[in-house]
């Protein structure tokens, strides 16, 4: 713009203006207003181990299934789901975005299997035909389950799931559907059925002085 002439180097340098081809552009915002209708904002998350300022331990995989995590402590949970871009494969007609999202299920402490029945939801994103969908939620102390998966049933597609906690949260992939057949199962047969008890609330029960009231 010409107007940018008016104003010194040393100005453009203190509101961080470069004249690099670097597809960073200023507007006046009645003109943003008017030409744009959606706004992404992209957020740098802090990572370094050598920083004054808060850092996030950041967790991630690559995969098309169910992953769960661990909440040492009370804590702020920024989850993003990105999938692949999908513009290469325009010429074949599946170009678009699918609608992508995920939800978050409170699971017991010792859970190493894949869910097969609902658990109790905790929070979840939208779902949407976006490249990448984000969330921030506030979690208890606990493991947590999140389900990335497509708003339309049977589409499968590649996608990268970070997951950033104040403490390292232990992600992993569930990848067993139940615990694999052991030496007995061959005498005493394997199970084919299990029961699941939640407790909501109990009353009149003593606790350790070093358990911690739930």
């Amino acid at each position: 713009s010409e107007e940018w002439k008016t104003i010194s180097k040393s100005e453009r340098e203190k509101l961080g203006v470069t004249v690099r081809d670097d597809g960073e552009f200023w507007m006046d915002f009645e003109d943003f207003s008017t030409y744009f209708t959606d706004l992404v904002v992209c957020r740098q998350i802090n990572t370094s181990f050598f920083s004054f300022h808060k850092t996030w331990a950041e967790a991630t995989r690559f995969s098309e299934w169910i992953f769960v995590f661990n909440v040492p402590s009370d804590d702020s949970a920024l989850l993003s789901l990105q999938q692949e871009d999908r513009r290469l494969h325009r010429k074949e007609g599946s170009g678009q975005n699918l609608a992508i999202g995920f939800e978050i299920f409170r699971v017991e402490q010792n859970r190493e299997y894949r869910m097969h029945a609902f658990q109790q939801k905790v929070t979840g994103s939208t779902y949407i035909n976006s490249r990448s969908v984000f969330l921030r939620a506030e979690l208890k102390q606990g493991r947590y389950v999140v389900v990335p998966s497509t708003f339309e049933p049977a589409q499968s597609g590649k996608f990268l799931l970070r997951l950033f906690t104040e403490k390292a949260p232990k992600l992993r992939e569930l990848t067993l559907d139940q615990p694999k057949p052991s030496f007995w199962s061959c005498c005493l047969g394997y199970p084919n059925r299990v029961t699941s008890v939640h407790v909501h609330s109990a009353a009149g029960l003593q606790l350790p002085e070093s358990s911690t009231r739930k």
